[in-house]
Parts: C-alpha cells; structure tokens; sequence
C-alpha cells in the first residue's frame, strides 16, 4: 500500500514524463518508442543494403549528373559576365587605379582590425588577419610591376570578384 503523498509524487512524475515525450521532436535518423515504455531512448536505424536505397545507386547517378549541369551552367554564366566586362572595361590607368583603390581600402581595414585583436588579446583572429593582411600587401607589389593583361586579371578578381 502506498500512502497518499507517494501517489501525488507519482503522479505529476508520470505526467511531466508523458509530456517531454510528447514534446520531443523525432528526427530523421532517430525515433522514440514511446508505445512500447521506452521513453526517452532512441532507436537508431540506418540503410545498411543498396536494395534499401531504392536500386543499384540510381539516385546518385542523376544527382551527379544534375550537379555536373548545375556547374556547367555557373560556368557558362561567369565566363560571359567576364568577357562582357573586358569588352567595357576601361583603360589601363583606370583599372589600376580601381584596384589599388580596393586593396588600399582592404588594407586599411585589417589594420584596424590587427589593432583590435592585438588590444584584445584574441591571437587566433589575429593570426588570420595578419595572414590576410600580407596577402593584401602583396597584391599591391604585384599590382605596382604588373602587365596589362595582368591588371586585366586583377581588375576582374578584385573589383568584380570574377575569377
């Protein structure tokens, strides 16, 4: 026999249970088993046979086959963003004088942000914007002895972002 203050402790106990497990989400990968008592474990299932991936892998077949348009397509698409900019692009001056414009402004800003991760003390962050800084730095020398062609190709990564 129980007293009435174990059934009123008992009580709320299995209500508070049912609840979370009506609450619980089920996911993907993961389901409850609330019928059989198991609140709160997880039954983990997997496909463990191609036949349990409906077929001899022809779903992976047509993904590879839609990603590989997917990309021919973006490719298409930036080599004729980039050969409508060289036909408008301006002169040589104009182009270096975007670029060092761009770089400078970069420059500037990893400065500060050197400055501020030096202040507080928040090394890894700093680390990678000094290795940015330097990369910046760099393209400016490049830049400086640069061909055309060359500025050509920077004009494009670093005003326009095309590759």
């Amino acid at each position: 026999m129980t007293t009435q203050g174990e059934q009123t402790n008992r009580g709320p106990e299995k209500n508070v249970k049912q609840e979370a497990a009506q609450e619980a989400p089920v996911t993907d990968g993961a389901l409850v088993d609330q019928a059989a008592g198991f609140e709160g474990q997880v039954n983990e299932t997997a496909k463990t046979s191609a036949s349990e991936d409906g077929g001899a892998g022809g779903g992976t077949q047509d993904d590879g086959a839609a990603q590989q348009a997917k990309d021919d397509k973006v490719k298409a698409d930036k080599s004729a963003l980039k050969a409508k900019l060289l036909k408008n692009a301006p002169t040589e001056p104009k182009m270096r004088k975007q670029v060092e414009k761009k770089l400078l402004k970069r420059k500037s800003n990893l400065e500060s942000k050197v400055k501020k991760y030096k202040r507080r003390r928040n090394y890894h962050l700093l680390g990678l914007a000094v290795m940015q800084l330097r990369m910046v730095v760099r393209q400016l020398e490049e830049l400086a002895k640069a061909s055309y062609d060359k500025v050509k190709d920077m004009w494009l990564k670093v005003v326009h972002r095309v590759a």
